[in-house]
């Protein structure tokens, strides 16, 4: 089995492995949360450094010196990644024999350390927020619940996770449906922009192409939709080219016309696909972080600024009052999730 695994599962599998390899690399290169909170001075990367250029020292030009080349820099990684999983495909896991003995053994346990991993930090942070330093206490969520700034925290969240959720809906699923009917493979590589291109960066690209709308909530709305439209693309294309044309064609023979025969047919038939994309579109920008501390007012503030602005000063009580917040925005992302999605979305 081992020698089987080396020879023949392992070559044909080394494709996939690049390919997330490299989008691990994209993922952890256009981080910007991380670094700002964990990193400080002397492990800051590029997304800080623009942060700062941009929002403390006002030098656009040299920001978008260091944007150009970060683009560089994930466009190449991209274009590698797409070319690993150009022609891959996939085999079924019902076609899969059963795993037994030490292969078993072996997953479950990778399965238990990726929970480990995944879940341990967020237990943390529940627990912190229950439990101080001299034991259990309600006393930060007192101080969160009696904190006027609270409910505005919580409404700009989901004032503007709904708002970017309905444009994210709309942009992804006519850029899908329009990729599928051109059967075009660029405007199915246009999807992928948004992903190459961290918050921060994007958030600076606002200000540089529309500086009459700085600070206006129209442009902060924008760059929500934007980083989440994509999701939705990623989700309902697949779900669209694994329609059986017939479907289509036997609606259009029986009278339908084409808008009508997409409401009857298709949208019902990709319908899960839409919910699972819109899914994880709200959840992303409900804890969107890095454009909304570039392009926010402070009366536009949501749950991961407040976060962020308690976990900046010092003290027990506001590490505890964070970890509050942050519980209440991983249960709304958690249940906006769950809303939405309802255990039927399908995520390419």
């Amino acid at each position: 089995g081992w020698q089987a695994a080396r020879t023949v599962a392992l070559p044909l599998a080394l494709p996939g492995l690049a390919a997330g390899f490299i989008l691990v690399f994209l993922y952890s290169a256009l981080s910007f949360g991380l670094p700002l909170a964990l990193g400080g001075e002397r492990y800051a990367t590029l997304e800080v450094e623009i942060y700062t250029l941009t929002a403390y020292q006002f030098r656009l030009s040299e920001a978008s010196a260091l944007i150009a080349g970060q683009l560089a820099l994930t466009l190449g990684a991209t274009w590698a990644y797409v070319a690993l999983l150009r022609g891959g495909t996939g085999v079924p896991a019902s076609g899969l024999p059963p795993v037994r003995g030490g292969a078993a053994a072996g997953l479950w346990s990778l399965a238990a350390l990726v929970a480990l991993i995944c879940f341990g930090p967020l237990l943390a942070v529940v627990a912190r927020g229950l439990l101080g330093s001299g034991g259990p206490t309600l006393a930060y969520w007192q101080g969160i619940l009696a904190d006027p700034e609270t409910p505005l925290l919580v409404g700009n969240t989901l004032r503007f996770g709904l708002l970017a959720l309905a444009g994210a809906t709309l942009l992804g699923g006519l850029h899908a449906l329009g990729a599928w009917r051109a059967r075009s493979r660029l405007l199915d590589l246009l999807s992928l922009l948004p992903l190459m291109v961290s918050p921060v960066s994007l958030a600076v690209g606002y200000l540089l192409a529309y500086p009459a709308l700085s600070a206006t909530l129209p442009l902060l709305i924008a760059a929500y939709t934007l980083l989440g439209f994509p999701l939705v693309t990623r989700s309902v294309l697949p779900a669209l080219r694994a329609l059986p044309p017939r479907l289509t064609e036997a609606a259009r023979s029986l009278g339908a016309g084409t808008w009508a025969a997409h409401r009857t047919v298709t949208l019902p038939l990709t319908l899960p696909a839409l919910r699972g994309g819109a899914a994880l579109a709200l959840a992303t920008v409900l804890g969107e972080f890095g454009a909304t501390l570039v392009l926010t007012r402070p009366e536009w503030a949501t749950l991961s600024v407040g976060l962020y602005d308690r976990l900046g000063r010092p003290g027990e009580r506001n590490l505890g009052e964070a970890c509050a917040l942050a519980t209440v925005l991983l249960f709304l992302a958690a249940g906006a999730f769950t809303l939405l999605d309802g255990g039927e979305g399908e995520v390419t």
